[in-house]
């Protein structure tokens, strides 16, 4: 049980009670019981379902009653949900506790409460007491020393301080990194409706200075061992570039590559060669590889080879003898000239985040969940031996708690750690299509109803129908069906499924794949929405990603990656049961194929270092003609029913558009009209008539905390 403390507020868990000062505050029960909630889980999302759970347990009650109960407990703690202190509304999520909490364990005692202000030096207790009494016969002397000693390791052994919010602007603000004296924090934030850099000290009353301020969609920060500068990636320029800390002209390194990191000497930065897609992650996507280049300016050096799991998030060692990285779900280490590459542990999930603790023997690992409110996610240790080898089991230091939410950066003294608490705000949303292919108005919500993330819809042949996945917490992706105007959206199937595209056959049926498991290996299944019938259409021993049936049912298109080879490639099989049959043999990789209408072209995504781009291929193979030219990425999405363009995702200056691109080749236009990194669109489908355009929406917000580390 514990005694918090908040405002002029004390709240009594042992004595189920609440005061200001020491009179009590007018709650009933279930008010209460929310604030209790709140408090136990201050700084983080309690959603909805979390909140009703715990409060009313067995009772089935709605929505209303959960936000009466909230009502009138922001009333009675002098609250206000339009400019919150205390309880945050995250709309349609649930509520956040935000302001500073102080905690006392243990019971209160049986009178009033403490009053709710700065605390008192503690009083020794009973053990204290003796232990200094022994001291004090043994020697005063030994004795004063022993406890000025016990008095810091006291401190430091029970420090519970909640995490302290250093963000308060809308928006994102994330990509922290310390200053090497561990005062500041330099972050990346777009209050300003792009990206910039910024340095703020950790006080309470700290000022955030701006460090950047060309407009140019400026993330991940990078702050130099020496402290003279900043290193950070430009979406709107494209590189890596490095400005003065306190401010001046920035000077770009290279043309490409994201997330930096400084070598202890502050001589050399290495970089992963992708830029991140989404405001969330360090990681990076397949075929990613890490460079290195001269701080002071220089020629970049290509470091690791190329594979399909993209290397990403590199950090320096503290002796400087080794980088370690992420590929996929393992850990490895390379020396900084390119030798004695080893792989150091493989875990069940990707990895997003490797760095290095205060010494050259610890090293973090930092998972990041699928969706901010997915559970997962968490940070472990790995303690490496003397030669750089891994020593033993990760341990695991935090999981599903804030700190293991993302973009994690660790002080100097390695006791504090700043992290980013993102929500993500999912949607499918839809643009219609004048005659001439334009926009016909802005985007708007097509399932505003549905809670749940979902992606990935795809027309029914008649256009009435939507097939889309649909994610729950603890439970997967499953298959929905919703009706194309979006006024009815159910589950179909309670068979998990893989991430992946969806088809339709021409008798109604639509094309899953199921997860890939050791008994049956990964299968492609059409399942009839209306009897409930199944029929395995392909069987694979191995991995079939991104599966896409042509229009005529009779063969699919998908990717998996070559057991002999590290890089991704597009195969075809003739349905159903048919032998699968590489069609590419690109050495960066493609991916994500989509058949045109006519079922004889396939566009692809290819991979070109760290970008991505869109482009046309003969279905039986051959060599790809690209159709975007330009840098960051090109997602392909369908073919127009004529053939002649194909719509696609894509991240231009750091913001996500859908836009269309003539097959024939000339420039992309975009249908809708983001201008921010906030999130990203992708999967976009058109209806059958091409008039109407639905695609999978994601819009980010993120607040950065200073916590401890566990």
């Amino acid at each position: 049980m514990a005694v918090y403390s908040f405002g002029d507020v004390t709240v009594d868990e042992a004595g189920f009670r609440a005061l200001r000062g020491s009179e009590a505050l007018d709650l009933e029960p279930k008010a209460l019981e929310v604030l209790l909630v709140l408090l136990a889980r201050r700084g983080r999302l309690v959603t909805k379902g979390e909140l009703q759970a715990a409060v009313w347990r067995d009772t089935a009650v709605t929505e209303s009653a959960l936000t009466r109960v909230v009502a009138q407990l922001r009333k009675a703690i002098g609250d206000d949900a339009r400019d919150a202190r205390y309880v945050e509304t995250v709309p349609t999520r649930g509520y956040r506790f935000i302001a500073p909490v102080r905690v006392l364990d243990g019971l209160a005692p049986t009178g009033a409460l403490p009053p709710p202000v700065r605390p008192a030096a503690r009083r020794p207790g009973r053990r204290r007491l003796l232990l200094a009494v022994a001291a004090l016969l043994a020697s005063a002397a030994v004795a004063a020393g022993w406890w000025r000693s016990r008095d810091r390791a006291d401190a430091r052994a029970s420090a519970t301080r909640p995490p302290v919010l250093l963000s308060t602007t809308p928006g994102i603000n994330g990509f922290p990194s310390f200053s090497p004296d561990g005062a500041s924090l330099a972050f990346a934030s777009d209050r300003t409706g792009s990206f910039e850099i910024y340095v703020r000290g950790l006080e309470a009353t700290a000022r955030d200075t701006a460090v950047t301020s060309d407009g140019q969609q400026n993330i991940q920060p990078a702050w130099s061992p020496d402290g003279r500068h900043v290193a950070y990636v430009s979406l709107g320029r494209g590189g890596i570039w490095v400005v003065p800390a306190l401010g001046g002209a920035p000077r770009r390194l290279t043309p490409f590559g994201g997330r930096p990191a400084w070598s202890p000497d502050a001589c050399t930065i290495v970089f992963q060669s992708q830029t991140p897609t989404h405001p969330l992650g360090y990681s990076a996507g397949s075929g990613s590889v890490l460079w290195t280049v001269p701080a002071a300016g220089g020629e970049p050096r290509i470091l690791t080879k190329r594979s399909g799991w993209g290397h990403g998030s590199p950090s320096f060692s503290p002796d400087g003898a080794r980088i370690a990285y992420s590929a996929g779900a393992a850990v490895w280490t390379i020396r900084p000239d390119g030798t004695d590459a080893r792989r150091l542990s493989r875990f069940a999930s990707d990895v997003d985040q490797v760095f290095f603790g205060r010494d050259a023997r610890e090293l973090y690992v930092a998972f990041t969940p699928p969706v901010p409110d997915d559970p997962g996610g968490g940070l472990l240790r790995l303690r490496l031996s003397a030669e750089g080898a891994a020593a033993g089991e990760a341990e695991e230091v935090t999981a599903g708690s804030a700190i293991g939410r993302g973009q994690l950066a660790l002080a100097p003294d390695g006791r504090r750690l700043a992290y980013v608490e993102a929500e993500a705000h999912h949607g499918i949303d839809q643009v219609d299509l004048a005659p001439d292919g334009s926009a016909a108005g802005p985007p708007r919500p097509l399932l505003p109803q549905l809670t749940l993330r979902a992606m990935a819809p795809a027309f029914s042949p008649d256009g009435e129908r939507l097939a889309l996945g649909v994610f729950r917490p603890g439970g997967g992706w499953s298959l929905w069906m919703a009706d194309a105007d979006g006024r009815r959206v159910d589950a179909a199937r309670a068979a998990p499924i893989a991430r992946s595209h969806f088809s339709w056959l021409r008798d109604g049926r639509v094309v899953v794949t199921e997860p890939i498991t050791e008994r049956r290996g990964m299968r492609l299944v059409a399942f009839d929405p209306a009897s409930g019938r199944e029929e395995v259409l392909l069987s694979s021993d191995t991995a079939i990603w991104t599966a896409k049936v042509s229009a005529d049912g009779r063969r699919v298109a998908f990717m998996r990656m070559p057991s002999d080879e590290d890089v991704f490639q597009i195969w075809t099989a003739d349905l159903p049961g048919g032998t699968p049959r590489r069609v590419t043999d690109d050495p960066e990789g493609m991916g994500w194929p989509t058949w045109s209408p006519d079922g004889r072209t396939l566009a692809v995504e290819a991979l070109r270092r760290g970008d991505t781009v869109l482009g046309l291929m003969p279905a039986e193979g051959g060599p790809m003609r690209p159709l975007t030219s330009r840098p960051e990425h090109s997602w392909p999405g369908e073919f127009t029913p004529d053939g002649r363009s194909i719509v696609f995702a894509a991240q231009r200056a750091g913001a996500w558009n859908v836009c269309l691109v003539p097959t024939s080749g000339g420039p992309e236009r975009c249908l809708t009209a983001n201008e921010r990194f906030d999130g990203y669109v992708r999967m976009p489908a058109l209806s059958p008539s091409g008039d109407r355009v639905v695609f999978e929406r994601v819009r980010i917000t993120a607040r950065l905390w200073l916590g401890e580390m566990p």
